[in-house]
């Protein structure tokens, strides 16, 4: 059996690397641009999270309980496709067919690292972190190529485009 320091620090994990995941959608997949994308990918999620599971929950508890497994994924897939994408419609102002587009994509993507991560966990330990911590080490090799880049070309001095040619006016 777990502890509960286990168990908040494995909720902890998954969270920031879905922030971490939804983030590198919003900033490298998806054409989705805001000044704050790290706080736009954690909006959209805690939207997503606190309107899908309610939802799918409801209309199960409406049907009495009655819905399978395989009955219950899909309800979630396709009400989490359509909660996100309303979700990123009103936090991007997005078209409807390009946010129910971008739904789907977070919904698979959530869902896949949800997986990994669980498959993570098996290993037993603390190896759940390896996700967060990969997104982490990729985020700041990342930076450190973009700040290298800024240092070199802002050492090239600026040259007018027509210098030459007011020389030489062959």
């Amino acid at each position: 059996m777990t502890s509960p320091i286990s168990t908040v620090s494995f909720i902890v994990v998954l969270a920031a690397t879905m922030v971490c995941l939804t983030d590198w959608l919003f900033r490298s997949v998806l054409t989705l641009r805001s000044p704050r994308p790290m706080r736009a990918a954690a909006a959209t999620l805690a939207l997503s999270s606190l309107t899908v599971g309610p939802s799918v929950f409801g209309v199960d508890a409406l049907l009495g309980g009655d819905l399978a497994s395989l009955t219950r994924g899909l309800l979630a897939l396709l009400v989490g496709v359509v909660q996100t994408g309303l979700v990123v419609r009103l936090v991007f102002d997005a078209s409807l067919p390009t946010a129910l587009a971008h739904g789907l994509i977070l919904q698979l993507a959530w869902g896949a690292m949800s997986v990994l991560v669980l498959l993570f966990d098996r290993l037993g330990g603390h190896y759940y972190a390896v996700p967060l911590v990969a997104f982490v080490a990729v985020h700041a090799v990342g930076r450190a190529r973009d700040r290298d880049l800024v240092r070199r070309l802002s050492s090239v001095p600026p040259t007018a485009p027509n210098a030459d040619l007011r020389a030489n006016p062959a």
